[in-house]
């Protein structure tokens, strides 16, 4: 699970494990993740956000879209955010 590193004179883990002391040890992902782009960790997919070990669903209200992370949300072009749901931005 390992390979020579760029330079020839170590080693890297391969895409799917980390390195952990003198050992390549591979990644727990929870469900709804993907590795991340080192391939040494993970990240929640899309719609989905990080909460300890787990990828939990972003819970996107009435009026509202996934932001561009996709981990968040943001309202609809109108509205503005109000805790956590999105109100006329017309409304007082």
């Amino acid at each position: 699970n390992a390979t020579l590193d760029v330079y020839g004179s170590g080693w890297v883990c391969q895409r799917g494990y980390y390195k952990s002391g003198n050992e390549c040890q591979p990644v727990q992902m929870p469900q709804n993740a993907t590795l991340d782009v080192y391939g040494s960790g993970w990240v929640c997919q899309r719609g989905y956000y990080k909460s300890g070990n787990e990828c939990l669903p972003v819970q996107v209200p009435q009026n509202a879209k996934l932001d561009v992370y996709g981990s968040g949300w943001v309202c609809n072009q109108g509205f503005r955010k109000a805790d956590d749901k999105c109100v006329s931005a017309f409304q007082q």
